[in-house]
């Protein structure tokens, strides 16, 4: 496919203002990411985070800033999880000991950066399952993924629009949380704890232990 899919600016429904229709172009990638998730593929993935000796997360480029979303949240609701948003030493460190036992996470959006999908080989030739997130199955990275979530996107300018593929992940970070919450609770009080000895944030009063 060489052409993506245009989101006209003139549509009379998304309002009157530029931000407006931007919000509605968002919106509406959103309800078709919600509408194209499959529960079984959402439960597998949901295990392979919860389960796996280790997970790397995979995004460069355009993706790293939904992959470095994914990994520190992630990274709070449990151990061994690394992230990879640019190829160099540190990837090479990171998928030295992995294998059948760990999983991966991948976001590669158009024009899917070559760096990725020579990550994603390296991965599937030591035998990671690899849960890709992307634009659709003809994506390259689709033929790689054990378990696959198309993320319709749709473009006004060459920004990608991220909502999506920001939803997706929240979604899975909850079913991770969920899926031993008495864990999770006991990881994300000892990140409040170091945090708190690091004077990590500003605020030291605000309360997030309350929701959990």
């Amino acid at each position: 496919i060489s052409s993506l899919r245009r989101f006209p600016l003139d549509r009379e429904s998304s309002g009157d203002t530029l931000f407006a229709k931007v919000f509605a172009l968002e919106a509406g990638i959103l309800n078709e990411t919600r509408d194209a998730v499959d529960a079984a593929a959402y439960d597998r993935a949901v295990d392979l985070l919860s389960g796996a000796k280790k997970v790397l997360v995979v995004g460069y480029e355009p993706n790293a800033c939904v992959a470095s979303y994914a990994a520190f949240f992630l990274g709070v609701l449990r151990a061994n999880v690394q992230s990879a948003t640019t190829l160099d030493v540190r990837v090479f460190n990171a998928v030295q000991d992995i294998g059948p036992d760990s999983v991966a996470l991948v976001f590669s959006f158009p024009r899917y950066p070559r760096r990725i999908q020579t990550t994603v080989e390296f991965l599937k030739a030591k035998g990671v399952p690899v849960i890709g997130i992307t634009d659709s199955v003809l994506s390259p990275l689709a033929p790689l993924s054990d378990v696959l979530f198309p993320v319709p996107m749709k473009f006004i300018t060459f920004i990608d629009p991220l909502a999506g593929a920001m939803a997706l992940v929240h979604s899975l970070l909850i079913g991770v949380f969920l899926k031993d919450a008495e864990r999770s609770r006991g990881q994300v009080r000892a990140f409040e704890e170091f945090a708190g000895k690091d004077r990590y944030f500003l605020r030291q009063d605000v309360d997030i232990l309350g929701l959990l």
